[in-house]
C-alpha cells in the first residue's frame, strides 16, 4: 500500500497527541507493510534534528 506523507506525521512522532500512531505508521513503513509517498513539491525540511534524524532513520 502506498501513502503520502508530509513532514507533519514525523513531527507527531514528538507530539504526545500523535505520538503513538505516528510511531506506528513509520514502523509499517520500515517493515515494508506500506510504502511512503512523499512530494517533490514538500519544501525542505526544515526541523529540529531529532526530527530529521527519525525521518532519516525511519523511512
Amino acid at each position: 500500500m502506498r501513502m503520502f506523507v508530509d513532514t507533519s506525521v514525523i513531527g507527531g512522532c514528538f507530539d504526545e497527541e500523535f505520538d503513538v500512531v505516528s510511531r506506528l505508521l513509520l514502523a509499517e513503513f520500515k517493515s515494508g507493510n506500506a510504502v511512503a509517498v512523499i512530494s517533490s513539491m514538500t519544501p525542505e525540511i526544515r526541523s529540529p534534528r531529532e526530527v530529521l534524524t527519525d525521518y532519516e532513520e525511519d523511512l
